[in-house]
């Protein structure tokens, strides 16, 4: 952790060997077929819910986490935002030091129509 006067949270990252970037992970079966349409919330957890299995396929942990990014349509009503964001947090509680997560973007559309949510993640090791 490193404290960044013009920011609340900064993450300085040094003596690492590669970077694992997972890029626009959508709420997508093995099929390709969106789940939970219209839904964002629900479609945050189940991202979130598979996420794990893939990183740690690729060796990594959430623990190798250095930065999220979460994009959501705008068909996402504001009243849904605080459950994106209770599911990223509760996502991340039990990794002592945080990733940065200061990137949520709102987005006319996704690829899909039913699609609603992205997340992408930086991890580092």
């Amino acid at each position: 952790k490193s404290d960044v006067a013009s920011i609340n949270w900064g993450l300085k990252i040094r003596n690492f060997s590669e970077l694992f970037l997972v890029s626009g992970y959508g709420a997508t079966d093995a099929e390709g077929r969106v789940q939970f349409p219209g839904d964002a919330v629900a479609q945050t957890e189940f991202i979130l819910g598979r996420i794990q299995s893939l990183i740690e396929s690729a060796g990594y942990s959430k623990d190798n986490i250095i930065r999220f990014e979460t994009t959501v349509t705008q068909n996402v009503p504001p009243s849904q935002f605080s459950g994106i964001f209770a599911a990223t947090s509760a996502f991340h509680s039990d990794v002592i030091v945080k990733p940065t997560a200061a990137t949520f973007r709102v987005v006319q559309a996704l690829g899909n129509p039913d699609m609603l949510v992205e997340l992408e993640f930086w991890l580092a090791q």
